[in-house]
């Protein structure tokens, strides 16, 4: 069975060449089924087009405000996972993992 991996990274912005880049590193690298950022400065109708290149089935995102904060959450259709609550500062989810646990 593979093992979940969950990448969590402040980014600082998304959306530049060079930090699209080192996440599609990051992403290769260590190869996680979920990835959440923080610190975005994107909107979510932005990430959603980013969402394809990074290889990820889905992406639920809060806008940033005024090009400040903003987070995403990525993830495959082989996880199960449900958006509880949100705001600008958190993304509660509940996940259940292919291999039942949750």
């Amino acid at each position: 069975m593979d093992q979940t991996r969950l990448l969590a990274w402040n980014c600082r912005g998304l959306g530049e060449t060079p930090t699209i880049s080192k996440l599609k590193k990051l992403y290769f690298q260590h190869k996680p089924s979920i990835i959440f950022l923080s610190e975005i400065k994107r909107t979510t109708v932005e990430m959603t087009s980013i969402r394809p290149d990074l290889g990820f089935d889905q992406c639920f995102a809060v806008d940033c405000v005024r090009r400040g904060g903003g987070l995403a959450m990525l993830w495959r259709d082989d996880f199960n996972l449900t958006i509880s609550i949100f705001s600008q500062s958190h993304i509660d989810v509940e996940i259940v993992d292919p291999g039942g646990g949750e």
